[in-house]
């Protein structure tokens, strides 16, 4: 990553262009006009941290911490599904050099590390209050959607995912009253969590 002026990626001089615009807040031609939308993941790392370092150091350490949310979230979601270390998700590593990486589609390939991460700490917090379990959801699906639209639909469908297994088995269950599915499922989707804090978490 280091050992090249520019990391080998299609439009990866028009990204750091536009990172040294917003660095020195416009030009002549351009001028800078922030708003609520995706897609701003590199827009809002890299400038400030080319405050205090060169700003190709700074794109480039946003390629690193790619590379570190998408492997390390991998690693982390599969210990807390399975409960123990394996060797298995380091293959992961071999997945982060591909064909969307080399299209510079980066805002999205670290909504894609956000999201894996806030799966496994979705994971993780289960047994937990449900207020704090929502509240690092929403924050994860904030994250999610300042990176790329696209990535928060995948934190989403990842949750549903996880959940939907539980759910049905709850319903199933001759011992288990629905609602209680119902609520397990709702603070999935965060809109009904606050009608669940009195019920089985």
């Amino acid at each position: 990553m280091f050992s090249t002026v520019l990391p080998p990626l299609v439009d990866y001089p028009n990204h750091l262009a536009r990172m040294h615009l917003l660095a020195a807040g416009g030009d002549a031609f351009y001028s800078v006009h922030w708003t609520v939308l995706p897609n701003l993941a590199e827009d809002l790392i890299v400038p400030p941290l080319g405050q205090v370092m060169p700003l190709d150091i700074a794109a480039k350490l946003f390629l690193v911490t790619i590379f570190a949310l998408m492997a390390g979230g991998v690693i982390w979601l599969n210990r807390v599904a399975i409960g123990v270390w394996q060797i298995w998700p380091l293959l992961g590593f071999l997945l982060l050099y591909n064909r969307i990486l080399l299209w510079g589609f980066l805002n999205y390939l670290i909504g894609v590390g956000v999201a894996l991460c806030g799966t496994a700490l979705w994971l993780s917090l289960e047994r937990r209050r449900w207020w704090l379990r929502l509240a690092s959801s929403m924050l994860v699906a904030m994250a999610c959607f300042f990176s790329h639209v696209a990535a928060f639909g995948f934190y989403a469908l990842a949750i549903i995912g996880v959940e939907l297994l539980p759910a049905a088995a709850r319903v199933r269950s001759p011992d288990r009253h629905c609602r209680t599915a119902v609520c397990r499922s709702g603070g999935a989707l965060a809109w009904r969590a606050g009608r669940c804090a009195g019920g089985d978490d």
